[in-house]
């Protein structure tokens, strides 16, 4: 039986691109032999349409109407879909009495290694998770350049009261908290004359990201950001546009982390390195 803890792969992208990536991770979860489910709201057309043949075995989760209720009045609304499909992976997850799973954004998303390189590392943050009792660990999407945790690949343990922590956060002294400057990319962020960049947080809209990121920062939550050493890896969603390349994010989501640096930037110390 596989260590790997099950993988939910929220999937909403329909594209050549988003079908790319979920053929890297069909074929990851199968070097690791682990359980996947396809947390996806698509009828059987889009379904029949859009899912690799690959993933043609994993149970589909819908977003359940709990989940949906759970964060209407907690995040932006442009948010509330991507915030219901992250939350019912707790109330699924609860269901089947899983203790840790993975949740991955499924459909925009893809390492450039190959499926058995990356699971030795994810299994070690897997690992890292569960003897420590963090919460939960993240791929350093947006920490060394935003200081934004994020649930784009995370680990999470099945301690923490997922649900009524949400239900316990006010979302106005979380905009308070992380006041917004825009949702001009080029404010997130900036470089000095020497072309080193400095982070600086900011919140464009209030999504689920942020919510989880203000429990950290409150003590509720241990969630920790980590990179894996000297392995490319692709984040497709990245908006196309100059304004990204301003803000920092070189090769427009292209990310690379190697010897300290995230291509010629550095780390953020609180990243943990695998």
């Amino acid at each position: 039986m596989s260590r790997f803890a099950p993988i939910y792969l929220k999937v909403n992208r329909r594209s050549r691109m988003s079908q790319r990536c979920m053929r890297w991770w069909a074929a990851f979860a199968d070097a690791v032999g682990a359980e996947v489910h396809l947390l996806c709201d698509w009828g059987p057309e889009d379904l029949a349409t859009w899912l690799p043949e690959s993933l043609a075995g994993a149970s589909v989760v819908p977003t359940d109407a709990g989940s949906r209720e759970r964060v209407h009045h907690k995040v932006s609304p442009f948010w509330r879909p991507a915030g219901a499909a992250q939350m019912a992976t707790f109330a699924d997850a609860a269901e089947r009495g899983y203790q840790t799973f993975w949740a991955i954004d499924g459909d925009d998303t893809l390492f450039l290694a190959e499926p058995e390189v990356v699971g030795e590392r994810l299994l070690a943050v897997q690992d890292w998770v569960e003897e420590t009792g963090a919460d939960s660990a993240s791929l350093d999407f947006y920490q060394t350049y935003q200081n934004h945790w994020s649930f784009g690949v995370a680990c999470f343990r099945m301690e923490a009261d997922y649900v009524g922590l949400l239900e316990g956060v006010d979302p106005r002294h979380v905009a308070e908290t992380y006041p917004s400057q825009g949702a001009d990319l080029q404010t997130w962020g900036t470089r000095d004359a020497t072309g080193r960049f400095y982070p600086v947080a900011a919140v464009p809209l209030l999504n689920l990201d942020v919510i989880f990121q203000y429990l950290r920062d409150q003590g509720s939550l241990t969630a920790r950001s980590f990179y894996l050493e000297d392995v490319y890896f692709l984040h497709a969603g990245m908006p196309q546009t100059n304004a990204t390349d301003l803000s920092g994010f070189t090769l427009r989501g292209v990310y690379h982390w190697k010897n300290g640096f995230l291509w010629d930037d550095p780390i953020d110390p609180v990243c943990l390195r695998f």
